[in-house]
């Protein structure tokens, strides 16, 4: 099946305010999958960039490798994660690659050490079916790193649940099971209707930027160092350009660490935007057309460079 991919490059100028973006790579690439990609990641398998496709018919995600100028991708093999999935993402523990595979209807997590682009380990599951922290019917899936530490976080668009969680590696396992334990540390009611989480980190500090669509509002929040108290507000009711209308909102870091957030909307209009230190708003550094009717959109380094990839 055939599916158009649009890779960009962004590029830092010698004026703050200002980046210059430039398409490096417009392809139909054929994929092995059954329908149109619907999760797309890029994780690090033995120091390589890899895209991985996925859509929840498939049993299988399809990776490829992505070339060192990102302007050529090729079909390295598949990973059998199952089907099913709402949610897949990439995190890494003890320094083994993972990938994190959700499923809304009943809460199941499955963590899959990836071992090289066509082989997965046998996942970690986790679940909770009661308070605090069910993981039953989350829309939103966020893994972070919190002082050197993997966590992730998520949250219910239907009913405003949220929760945090650390992921550990343990002394022993079962035989054939990943030494992973997963620990609700934090559960709360936020309001309905968030989407479009971008996180992103300030000195070590993870935060976030998301939109309501229920009441239209955008906030900044802060997640706190000691991850059992949860997160703070920053900032609220933000300008941010057509949020209402925006389609994906994906965060992206530059080679000197500084936070950028990249908007789109179907009708391939897209903004790079600079979060200020303040964390009270941003500036919009470059605006351009891209890829029509893409569905996914997300970031990447390959040393350092940095891309946005459309699909």
């Amino acid at each position: 099946m055939l599916q158009q991919v649009q890779v960009c490059r962004i590029r830092p100028s010698e004026k703050v305010d200002i980046v210059n973006v430039d398409s490096v790579l417009d392809v139909e690439l054929d994929h092995p999958l059954a329908n149109r990609p619907t999760n797309l990641v890029t994780a690090q398998i033995a120091g390589k960039c890899y895209l991985l496709m996925y859509e929840a018919s498939s049993d299988v995600a399809a990776v490829y490798s992505v070339d060192d100028d990102a302007k050529q991708l090729h079909l390295a093999g598949k990973l059998k994660i199952r089907a099913g999935w709402d949610s897949v993402d990439h995190l890494v523990i003890g320094n083994q690659p993972h990938l994190m595979c959700y499923q809304k209807l009943k809460g199941i997590f499955h963590f899959f050490p990836v071992i090289s682009p066509t082989e997965v380990a046998p996942p970690y599951e986790f679940y909770r079916n009661h308070d605090p922290g069910i993981t039953k019917g989350f829309s939103v899936i966020k893994p972070f790193v919190a002082a050197g530490a993997a966590a992730f976080l998520g949250y219910c668009q239907e009913d405003g649940r949220v929760a945090i969680y650390t992921l550990s590696v343990t002394a022993t396992s079962l035989d054939g099971v990943p030494p992973l334990n997963a620990l609700n540390v934090w559960s709360h009611q936020w309001a309905k209707g968030w989407t479009r989480f971008a996180f992103f980190q300030f000195g070590g500090e993870n935060f976030f930027l998301k939109t309501n669509i229920a009441k239209p509002n955008v906030n900044i929040d802060h997640i706190l160092d000691g991850l059992s108290g949860g997160t703070i507000e920053v900032a609220t009711k933000m300008a941010l350009k057509d949020a209402q209308e925006l389609d994906v909102v994906t965060p992206v870091i530059l080679a000197n660490g500084d936070p950028y957030f990249v908007t789109y909307r179907k009708s391939g209009a897209i903004t790079v935007n600079r979060f200020h230190a303040d964390c009270l708003g941003w500036t919009t550094v470059a605006e351009l057309t891209g890829l029509v009717n893409a569905t996914s959109l997300l970031s990447f380094r390959i040393d350092s460079a940095t891309y946005i990839l459309l699909c």
